[in-house]
């Protein structure tokens, strides 16, 4: 049987949704989705458990993240689109530096884009240093592609 990604992505938003409405989550102010901030609160979270303290202020960690990976991990295995792709010797440590810098960057300036913008909507003006910093970003690294 053969489920439609649209109907995979529902059924998996829907079990994160709910779990994380059962378990009791408090969602905190404009927190968008975003793949480096929810790991990170999950690492907080789990922690806090192991070591029995109270640095974390979240009651659970959002699970969008996870949902979103496990949700295109099984969608790919059932279009036959998964495949490893091998990265050259050479490139290898340049691609883990700037994925490494991106997500120290991206915590640094407040998470991630989508969060940028929903906390300019609640009337933080403090946030525009970050979107231009984002967009001055983005035009450097297309210059430094295009060489």
């Amino acid at each position: 049987m053969k489920i439609k990604p649209f109907y995979a992505g529902i059924l998996f938003g829907l079990i994160f949704a709910f779990s994380q409405a059962f378990l009791g989550y408090v969602w905190k102010d404009a927190y968008a989705y975003c793949t480096i901030g929810h790991p990170r609160d999950l690492i907080f979270w789990l922690t806090s458990i192991l070591t029995s303290s109270k640095i974390s202020q979240y009651t659970l960690p959002l699970l969008s993240t996870f949902g979103v990976i496990l949700g295109s991990f099984i969608a790919s295995k059932v279009y036959r689109e998964f495949h490893i792709v091998k990265i050259e010797k050479s490139n290898l440590f340049t691609t883990f530096t700037l994925g490494f810098a991106a997500a120290v960057f991206g915590l640094f300036a407040t998470f991630c884009p989508i969060r940028l913008f929903v906390l300019l909507s609640f009337g933080d003006l403090e946030v525009l240093f970050g979107i231009i910093g984002y967009t001055l970003g983005i035009f450097l690294a297309i210059k430094l592609m295009r060489r």
